[in-house]
């Protein structure tokens, strides 16, 4: 893809409003340490929905963490129900980090 302003005039909106997306994003160090701690929380040591040990993706519509079996039905679900995500393979922005540090997980462990 390439992407480029019409004129010299959007072209400071356009940079700025690019530098806004990448401000968000996470180092993968980051994103692994964080993802590693809160896994390795009582609450989060089993699929929410089957209850297997080690789950490593999770469905961010519900905050979450998930077997991969279970992600496979989440998927076939549609992503207008469900979003699934890797812990392993996929970027996740700072905002979606937050929202899983300062979630209650053990509330939807019922």
């Amino acid at each position: 893809f390439f992407f480029q302003a019409e004129d010299g005039i959007r072209d400071p909106l356009w940079s700025r409003g690019l530098g806004d997306v990448y401000k968000r994003q996470v180092n993968t160090f980051t994103q692994t340490s964080i993802l590693n701690t809160l896994l390795a929380l009582q609450q989060n040591k089993r699929c929410a929905d089957c209850k297997s040990l080690g789950p490593l993706w999770a469905s961010t519509n519900f905050g979450t963490f998930i077997c991969i079996s279970c992600s496979g039905y989440h998927r076939k679900l549609g992503t207008h129900v469900t979003k699934v995500r890797s812990v392993n393979l996929d970027k996740w922005t700072q905002d979606l980090l937050d929202i899983y540090k300062n979630m209650n997980l053990s509330l939807i462990h019922i």
